[in-house]
């Protein structure tokens, strides 16, 4: 499941370590962090059950015009509708003591869309009710966040931490592309816009000392986004006329990475 490791910098750190500096402490150095990872899907609604219903098919079905139709659109997770993606990280950090290092980040996030069956028309004109197609497009979002970690076993070739940020995330629309399967293609439609919003987190981990100015870091964390809402009108083509969509607010994090002291 957690698959987004950065093994080409784990490659560069070791290549480093017969040339690294030595040094007896951490204060007073530049760290800088370059990171892999995944954030893990949460099941929370994504999208309500929704029913509704057209007096005719008009432009779905030109054979069957005249024909009444029911919709029936399910429930959806975050999970339904989207699948892990790669992400990047990128961190400035200073050691103001041997133990804590306020740093800024900058974050790349990806989820990719899946193509799923989110409901069923069901008209007199079919023997069976017709699937309705989503297929979501992939979603990007930056973050760019400030925050400070604190380290335990100063000076240890092993060095578990705990850090908190906050800052701003920002995401790209979330956009699909409806089909009623066997007879229209409804296009793309979006379900919830792009937006701007004030983000936090925590994370714990271990740095793994390489050399003297190179660590492995794994980390695991809880970060927290206001959640985007909207009463979308995307499947009105369907005879649902309002369709409530809420946007995840957790996320949890799984990194590897490799941090240079300079």
């Amino acid at each position: 499941m957690y698959k987004r490791i950065f093994w080409p910098l784990t490659f560069v750190a070791l290549a480093s370590t017969g040339t690294a500096m030595a040094g007896t402490s951490d204060e007073g150095h530049w760290v800088t962090t370059f990171t892999g990872g995944t954030d893990a899907i949460t099941h929370s609604t994504l999208q309500e059950h929704a029913d509704g219903g057209l007096a005719n098919l008009g432009a779905l079905d030109t054979e069957n015009a005249d024909d009444p139709a029911t919709t029936s659109l399910r429930r959806l997770s975050m999970h339904d509708a989207f699948r892990l993606g790669p992400g990047l990280g990128l961190e400035l950090g200073y050691m103001t003591d041997s133990s804590v290092e306020p740093f800024v980040k900058l974050e790349y996030s990806q989820l990719r869309g899946r193509d799923e069956n989110i409901g069923e028309l069901t008209t007199q004109s079919l023997s069976a009710p017709a699937g309705i197609t989503s297929k979501f497009d992939d979603m990007h979002s930056w973050a760019l966040n400030v925050g400070s970690r604190y380290f335990w076993n100063d000076g240890g070739a092993v060095r578990p931490f705990v850090a908190g940020f906050m800052g701003a995330d920002r995401t790209q629309a979330m956009r699909t592309h409806l089909s009623v399967n066997g007879m229209a293609d409804l296009g793309e439609e979006e379900l919830l816009p792009q937006q701007t919003r004030f983000d936090a987190g925590v994370e714990g981990g271990v740095n793994f000392k390489l050399a003297d100015q190179a660590d492995l870091r794994l980390s695991l964390g809880a970060d927290y986004v206001g959640a985007r809402r909207r009463d979308t009108d995307a499947f009105a083509p369907l005879g649902v006329n309002s369709v409530k969509m809420t946007e995840q607010r957790w996320s949890v994090p799984v990194d590897l990475g490799m941090n240079f002291r300079f």
